[in-house]
């Protein structure tokens, strides 16, 4: 018997289409437990066998490519029975798609910023912002889309998660990420608004973000630029300002990063002007007198003035910008000078300059002299002095006024008429000659009639010295002038007159002598003549010393009216002898001229007026 056995048979399915990296099912089916071979893209010959039920699973490898599986024949697994087969699974592999993300970058807060995306054509690509939920975007026909973000105000990272293929199930994860870094807008602010005066400086402070370059302007000009430190403040002192101004910021830039933006804000210097104030017054009066000073100027302003240099002194302004003082009484020039100006609105304030010079006239005045006593019959100077060119007014008696002007000297003068009876000029009043300066004057001069004046002279010893005075006079002779006269010869001045000096110095005048004395009492002379016979005052000396020291040299009579003298020794020898107006001639010798001997030795002399004396007198040369 032949046993004909069954060819076995065996099929393949599978085909289908997968992504890049998977596996695939391929499945094959046929005669139970046989045995099929089959090659994977026309490789070498490999083996799988069908179980029981006729079927076996293929798991492939991951699959990157297009893949094959091709039947080549199946074997029975109970006998020896085999044939070819034909038969095929393709697994499609489709490549899985990509995507790669582009636009990390540094922006302004504030600002957009273009997020690229790149990869396979139309394919879907997950993203996340900030770690946030997953968001998608499409690649176009060029594997390309870009996402704008919207105004970023912090750092952003745009992060991939995957893509998907928009024509297959295809995806996979992917990494990659945009960080676009946020940079701070740079901010600035200004201060500095205040109230200055004319002329003055303020400072413009500014601050902000750290070496921000801030830019500003003035008064709408030009812009300009200030760059601040790295504390983020700077400041600038303005010019000297006479109107008020405006420092306006326009926009700060960042000094690391291309980011800026427009800026707001301003400072508001309000100049105030200075006050003013000028000063006036009467530029004469006379002494004793009051004047007005008067100040002009700024509305409400206090003004500061001194003077003289003193302390300063202030007035307030009125309304209407005016306002005076009235002086004291002034005696002297006097100067009233601005020292500065303030305003009662605003602080400002400024020195001034200017004055007020009151020149302050002197009231003219005048004395009035003259001889207070004349004799009857004679007359008298009234003088006045005072203010020179200055009009006197003056009355005589009483009577009607008279005027007399003073010289360039401040003199004048007027003689009386002869008077015989007390007479009385008193003053009325005196007047400049170069301001319109007067006063009233008191003083007068009362000229009386002295009477006649009646005196004698009387000789007198006073310190054995021959004295002639006034004596017995009728009248006190208080402030008398006296003139003693020898002949022509004025030789004495004095109340008292002492002969003896007169004689002694003019050793040839010997006695008998007349002497005069003219009394001379407020204008009234009265004269008298006394005659000096003789000197009963003088004491003759005792002894003489000759030894040329001038001291004592000479036996000395002068005054004594000697008009001879004899000197014996002691044995009553004749040994010196002199006639004729004696004063001082012996000294100690002999007629003959020879010295005499130390010792006693006796004198007789005859007097002018007849009377002899005799006496003894020592020589001692030693002494």
């Amino acid at each position: 018997m032949v046993t004909v056995n069954a060819l076995p048979t065996a099929a393949i399915a599978g085909t289908t289409s997968i992504c890049s990296g998977t596996t695939s099912a391929i499945t094959f089916t046929g005669t139970p437990n046989s045995i099929v071979s089959y090659t994977i893209n026309g490789g070498s010959v490999q083996t799988i066998t069908l179980d029981a039920t006729g079927t076996a699973v293929l798991t492939s490898a991951a699959l990157t490519s297009d893949t094959t599986f091709d039947l080549v024949s199946v074997a029975s697994g109970t006998s020896a029975c085999s044939q070819v087969q034909t038969g095929s699974a393709v697994v499609t592999v489709n490549a899985l798609p990509t995507a790669a993300i582009a636009g990390t970058t540094s922006i302004c807060s504030g600002t957009t910023s273009a997020i690229t995306f790149t990869g396979t054509p139309n394919s879907i690509v997950s993203y996340t912002i900030n770690g946030g939920s997953i968001q998608t975007i499409t690649l176009d026909g060029t594997g390309t889309s870009v996402l704008n973000s919207p105004s970023l105000l912090g750092d952003t990272i745009y992060t991939l998660v995957s893509v998907a293929t928009g024509t297959s199930a295809c995806s996979q994860a992917q990494t990659g990420s945009a960080l676009v870094t946020v940079n701070a807008l740079p901010t600035a602010t200004i201060s500095g608004t205040a109230s200055i005066c004319t002329g003055a400086t303020t400072a413009i402070s500014f601050t902000g973000t750290a070496n921000a370059i801030v830019t500003y302007t003035v008064n709408g000009g030009a812009n300009q630029t200030i760059t601040l430190d790295a504390n983020g403040t700077g400041s600038i002192t303005t010019p000297a300002l006479t109107a008020t101004s405006t420092y306006a910021l326009v926009s700060v830039a960042s000094a690391v990063s291309a980011c800026s933006q427009a800026q707001t804000g301003s400072a508001v210097i309000t100049v105030n002007a200075l006050p003013t104030a000028t000063i006036s017054g009467t530029a004469s009066i006379c002494s004793g007198a009051t004047t007005a000073i008067s100040f002009t100027g700024t509305a409400n302003a206090i003004v500061t003035y001194a003077v003289n240099g003193g302390a300063n002194q202030t007035i307030a302004l009125g309304p209407n910008g005016v306002a005076s003082i009235t002086t004291p009484v002034l005696t002297v020039n006097s100067t009233y000078a601005l020292v500065s100006v303030a305003s009662a609105v605003s602080a400002c304030s400024q020195a001034q300059f200017g004055s007020a010079v009151i020149t302050v006239n002197a009231l003219p005045t005048v004395t009035i002299s003259g001889t207070a006593s004349i004799c009857s019959g004679t007359t008298s100077d009234i003088t006045f002095t005072g203010t020179p060119n200055a009009i006197v007014t003056f009355t005589v008696n009483g009577g009607a006024n008279q005027t007399i002007t003073l010289d360039t000297n401040g003199n004048a003068s007027i003689t009386t008429p002869a008077l015989t009876a007390t007479s009385t000029y008193a003053l009325v009043s005196v007047a400049s000659a170069v301001s319109a300066c007067s006063q009233a004057q008191s003083g007068l001069v009362v000229v009386s009639i002295e009477p006649e004046l009646i005196f004698r002279i009387t000789a007198l010893c006073e310190n054995n010295m021959l004295v002639l005075k006034e004596t017995e006079a009728n009248v006190n002779t208080t402030g008398a002038t006296y003139t003693w006269t020898q002949g022509a010869t004025t030789v004495g001045t004095n109340a008292i007159f002492n002969v003896d000096e007169y004689l002694d110095q003019n050793s040839s005048l010997t006695l008998p002598l007349q002497f005069s004395l003219s009394l001379d009492l407020n204008g009234c002379i009265a004269s008298q003549n006394f005659t000096v016979e003789n000197n009963p005052c003088r004491i003759i000396p005792r002894g003489i010393s000759p030894n040329n020291d001038t001291l004592n040299d000479t036996f000395d009579l002068t005054g004594f009216g000697v008009r001879d003298i004899l000197i014996f020794n002691r044995y009553g020898t004749k040994v010196f002898s002199y006639s004729g107006n004696y004063t001082k001639q012996w000294k100690g010798q002999t007629d003959g001229g020879d010295e005499l001997p130390d010792g006693t030795y006796f004198y007789s002399i005859h007097l002018t007026d007849g009377a002899n004396k005799t006496g003894w007198v020592y020589i001692n040369r030693e002494y």
